[in-house]
């Protein structure tokens, strides 16, 4: 039995693991377009837009763009784990600059990005995402999404990792009432904290606006390459 007395009761709302929530792959992440040799002849990505980031299993298997696995003994684990991300704190998660007081779609406070591959633009989309993820699937890319359906609404494109995905998310049956209680809880695990920034109130820039509410912040989305 373990008589161990906790460094810290505070509530950190993470399961201190990794999984896979079978996000998109997003056409913004910079990694996907630098195929081009620098000065010095070094590649940093020569799979271009075919590059899939695996996260754990890759990391497992001392993969491209990963640190060496310290204990190749954990090989094994590897493709069990592909596309298995840290899972985060949820606290502060709906933390924005004093000019930007919420973190919807598109705004006009529109300026945050959420998951390992900012592939999600507010709360209300995160939230969104968990309920209808396997609702509203589409074996298309990103920006591909058919007529009559509208990408982070009711439409979601195919998972980047689509093995190992977290399977109790995805068709939670929430309403959109429901949806935005969930949004209201997560905005409430804000507390304040800002060192080793504490000018965080003299924020001076700003954010980003423009777009149409209904798109969920489409209006700035750009299409994945069509692949031959």
């Amino acid at each position: 039995m373990d008589t161990g007395v906790a460094a810290d009761v505070t509530p950190v709302f993470t399961c201190f693991g990794s999984a896979n929530l079978g996000l998109p792959k997003n056409p913004r992440v910079a990694l996907l377009y630098e195929t081009t040799p620098d000065f010095f002849g070094f590649t940093p990505n020569p799979d271009g837009f075919a590059y899939t980031d695996f996260g754990l299993g890759g990391f497992l298997r001392s993969g491209f763009g990963s640190a060496p696995n310290p204990n190749m003994d954990w090989k094994q684990f590897a493709a069990v784990s592909d596309g298995k991300m840290q899972t985060m704190t949820a606290r502060n998660v709906a933390m924005v600059p004093p000019k930007c007081p919420t973190t919807e779609a598109p705004g006009p406070y529109f300026q945050k990005e959420f998951f390992h591959n900012g592939y999600i633009k507010s709360l209300k989309q995160l939230v969104h995402f968990y309920n209808t993820r396997d609702v509203y699937r589409m074996a298309v890319e990103s920006g591909h999404c058919p007529a009559g359906t509208i990408e982070k609404v009711t439409c979601w494109p195919a998972a980047e990792v689509p093995q190992n995905q977290n399977m109790t998310i995805g068709n939670l049956q929430l309403t959109k009432f429901e949806e935005h209680q969930f949004v209201a809880f997560l905005q409430t695990l804000t507390d304040g904290f800002t060192t080793p920034y504490p000018d965080i109130n003299t924020f001076t820039g700003t954010c980003m606006t423009g777009g149409n509410a209904s798109t969920q912040g489409n209006s700035s989305l750009i299409a994945a390459p069509v692949r031959p």
